[in-house]
């Protein structure tokens, strides 16, 4: 038995990427996998290598920076599966542009997308992880914790996102560890785009 077996865990960013793979490796440790992405094709194929591998998947199409769009998409999960056990917030954008060059616009939509899609997945999820004892899984970067040229917006999001495991300790009933980079690489070191992953793992 592994840790994730017969969970039913949440994987925003499913689509492609570290998501993808973190929903495949969930899958091929037992877990039940609700792949979400805002580009619901690449959602639907990912849950589709699931299921024709003998596994149980669910695909939704999610915009994690809508706060209405995420509360559907837990709510749509929980419906289907009955219970929620862990959230990985995977789902992140990100662009190389000097600061000069960086627009308003692309500022908040990486924001939008990197932290405020973790909050709003992580706030929308937690009652239903309260209710399970569930884990929230949120993913971060080697940007985060250190200077990134060409990266401010994705750097600003990604060091706000190693700051979300403030829930666990705000809360005394929680707690939260996390792995540092090179840990993490270690552990989805067959994963090529895994490179200066760090995960925040809160415990509920």
């Amino acid at each position: 038995m592994t840790l994730v077996d017969n969970k039913v865990s949440l994987i925003t960013g499913a689509g492609s990427g570290i998501g993808k793979a973190t929903a495949i490796a969930f899958a091929n440790d037992g877990a039940q996998v609700i792949c979400a992405d805002l580009n619901f094709e690449a959602a639907q194929k990912t849950a589709a290598n699931i299921t024709q591998s003998g596994g149980t998947s669910l695909a939704l199409q999610v915009d994690v920076s809508d706060y209405t769009a995420a509360h559907k998409a837990v709510t749509d999960a929980v419906e289907y599966f009955g219970r929620l056990d862990v959230l990985c917030n995977i789902a992140g954008i990100g662009t190389l542009k000097h600061d000069k060059n960086e627009t308003p616009e692309l500022w908040h939509k990486i924001i939008s997308v990197n932290l405020t899609g973790t909050f709003y997945m992580s706030q929308h999820a937690l009652p239903h992880l309260l209710a399970s004892k569930g884990n929230i899984v949120n993913c971060s970067s080697r940007a985060g914790t250190s200077a990134t040229p060409w990266s401010a917006a994705y750097s600003a999001s990604k060091g706000g996102v190693c700051m979300t495991n403030h829930d666990a300790v705000n809360r005394r009933q929680c707690t939260s560890t996390v792995s540092t980079t090179d840990d993490c690489t270690k552990k989805f070191s067959n994963n090529p785009h895994a490179d200066g992953v760090c995960l925040s793992l809160i415990h509920i």
